[in-house]
């Protein structure tokens, strides 16, 4: 059939692809191809058919001596493995060792084994490397698992399918993390409750590394309700538990309801999954979610005789405390994070709160801290080989440098994560990387580029269901349309965006695009009389909303908030609202050092100006658009020509 329609071609005996065609390898085993592939087996010696049969259940490689043990030639029959390469079955792979011409050939072998037979091998096989490798066994982990599995001999399997679940997360092998421990998971009934909580966050951290965060909260959120029953299903009841919870702690109670075991390790294995949870609940847009598991997590660890395996909620803890302002205890818990990590000898739990407290300091604009802080974590993360971790730090110091406008830094730090993100097919990362770079395209002009790569991003997170990161997309590729004159694709997208933020509340502090990006559309759209000025309120309030209280919780954000405003009052004529409203977003801008925000800012204000200070305007503006071009560190030459403002202002005034 396929050599019939050109996509394959017999050389030798052997079916190969056509140059210019699809690979064989890439191809289906269609019945037609398996058929033709048992005929030519049948079509073996008896020796050589068995070997072939044997081998198929070893491995896509093997061993002379394993196949010769196991088929009771010594020295595996070499004669007979001539006549197998001969034939076009196997292929010489090193001194020993031999492989399969085709992944097919051994698929093919492997299923003219009847079922009793399969598993009567697989139980040799494993056997005979448990006795050959001895204390080295844990080396083939992985395919001792596979072997016991197929085996059918549960205590065996599950044995192996844990330590090698366990061994490839350790080493990143994240994809073949979560299939050992959804194997483990299928043949694990009957065992203790701290067990397969255990299985199922282990599971969640595998799917964490492949971007799958839906699966995360899905695992996690099982893996906690073995151990500590169930869980809110709301909101509102997320958010009934938070208060209870808090309530307790100023009480010296837990506030949470009863978990369903006092065993140590499972209430550990219940607090670790809660604070993967809450994790998890961040980049779904869920804070009540993630405040609330997050006092779960540390609830249940606190009933045992350390809480250091939930670090990762304390830091949590802390950046919510700090974008409700509370600043000591913000500190305070994230102090406690590091503590327990460092005492715990932890490394990668000491990254994550290393990164919780650059997390904290990004919220309140501390650039210089919150860099040195992720920097830290990214050193632990790095070493360890996190790849998912570190892509969160890299994405974290690459927003900090987008509001410090390091343009080129930030796109340096995003194409690590996108080549990382590329090679691991963990998409969610590699839309993160689109949508950093395209914020940068957006402010220094290239509109474009900016469109091109929020177009790929917002694909992404449609198809992962990321709110979070679609919004910022479709805020992004709206303003980017509008600036480049395609105001009726920007007013499409300045629809989805504003439908889509009325649904979210601001988690992070990357959503300020994805909050003003309909906002300026919908301004820009009444300044140029494409919509009427009173169809405009109705159709930006719940971005402006969105964007009022982002500018609530991180303060800088009113930087872009009072730009905003002052763009809609320019929009209606209102230049003394104008001025007022720019002069402010100048004041935040320039406390902040964000040369793009005070940039935009100024470059309004200066036409609504009188003539000397509009002189001294247009010289700033010009200055930072220079900032703006080069992507220079703005906190260092930014302090050089700042302007003085009165000494009691502060950020709260405005």
């Amino acid at each position: 059939m396929l050599v019939s329609v050109g996509k394959v071609e017999i050389r030798d005996g052997v079916p190969r692809h056509r140059p210019g065609s699809v690979d064989f390898d890439q191809l289906p085993l269609v019945p037609a191809i398996e058929s033709v592939l048992e005929q030519r087996i049948d079509s073996l010696g008896v020796e050589e058919a068995v070997a072939l049969k044997v081998a198929s259940v070893i491995g896509p490689t093997f061993g002379l001596d394993a196949l010769g043990d196991l088929t009771r030639r010594p020295g595996g029959g070499s004669a007979v493995l001539s006549r197998l390469a001969a034939a076009g079955m196997v292929v010489p792979a090193g001194p020993g060792q031999f492989s399969f011409r085709h992944r097919y050939t051994q698929e093919a072998a492997y299923r003219m084994l009847p079922g009793d037979k399969r598993r009567d091998l697989h139980r040799r096989v494993a056997g005979w490397f448990e006795q050959r490798l001895g204390d080295r066994a844990e080396e083939r982990a992985s395919e001792l698992a596979h072997h016991w599995f197929n085996a059918d001999d549960r205590p065996k399997a599950v044995q192996w399918l844990e330590y090698a679940g366990v061994q490839a997360l350790r080493t990143g092998a994240d994809r073949e993390a979560a299939t050992q421990f959804v194997r483990v998971l299928s043949i694990g009934e009957g065992q203790p409750a701290g067990r397969l909580a255990a299985w199922r966050r282990q599971l969640a951290r595998a799917m964490f590394g492949l971007g799958e965060i839906e699966g995360v909260a899905s695992e996690a959120r099982t893996a906690v309700e073995l151990v500590a029953g169930p869980l809110p299903t709301s909101p509102l009841r997320w958010t009934a538990l938070s208060v209870r919870a808090a309530l307790g702690r100023l009480l010296s109670r837990s506030g949470l309801p009863r978990s369903r075991t006092a065993e140590v390790e499972a209430l550990l294995e219940g607090a670790r999954a809660a604070g993967l949870l809450a994790e998890a609940a961040y980049f779904l847009n869920a804070p009540e979610m993630m405040v609330g598991s997050a006092l779960v997590a540390v609830g249940l660890a606190e009933r045992t005789p350390s809480a250091a395996p939930v670090s990762v909620a304390y830091g949590m803890l802390g950046v919510v405390a700090g974008m409700a302002r509370m600043h000591r205890t913000a500190r305070r818990y994230l102090t406690t994070a590091r503590s327990l990590s460092e005492a715990a000898d932890d490394p990668y739990q000491l990254g994550v709160a290393w990164f919780y407290t650059g997390l904290y300091l990004g919220c309140i604009g501390n650039w210089t801290g919150a860099l040195d802080a992720v920097e830290r974590a990214l050193d632990i993360t790095e070493r360890l080989g996190a790849d998912m971790q570190s892509g969160f730090q890299f994405a974290l110091i690459a927003t900090n440098a987008l509001y410090t406008s390091e343009y080129d830094k930030a796109r340096r730090w995003m194409k690590t994560v996108e080549a990382r993100a590329e090679r691991s097919a963990n998409v969610q990362q590699l839309g993160w990387a689109c949508n950093i770079m395209s914020v940068a395209d957006l402010h220094q002009g290239a509109f474009d580029s900016a469109i091109e790569r929020s177009e790929r991003a917002r694909k992404i997170f449609l198809v992962e269901r990321d709110l979070v990161s679609l919004i910022i997309s479709e805020g992004i590729q709206c303003a980017a349309l509008a600036r480049s004159g395609q105001m009726a694709r920007a007013l499409a997208g300045a629809g989805r965006a504003t439908a889509l933020v009325a649904t979210a509340r601001p988690t992070t502090w990357g959503q300020l695009e994805g909050f003003s990006g309909p906002c300026e559309v919908y301004a820009l759209a009444m300044l140029q009389g494409v919509l009427p000025r009173e169809a405009v309120p109705a159709r930006a309030a719940p971005a402006l909303k969105g964007l009022r209280l982002f500018a609530l919780v991180f303060p800088f954000g009113r930087a872009r908030y009072h730009w905003i405003q002052g763009l809609f009052a320019l929009a209606s004529a209102d230049k003394g609202r104008a001025r007022r409203r720019l002069k402010k977003a100048i004041a935040v801008a320039g406390h902040f050092s964000m040369a793009y925000e005070e940039l935009r800012a100024t470059e309004l204000l200066a036409p609504l100006a009188e003539h000397k200070e509009r002189v001294e305007l247009e010289a700033r503006a010009e200055f930072l658009r220079s900032l703006v071009r080069d992507g220079t560190p703005a906190d260092r030459r930014f302090v050089a020509l700042q302007r003085e403002r009165p000494e009691s202002a502060s950020v709260a005034d405005h």
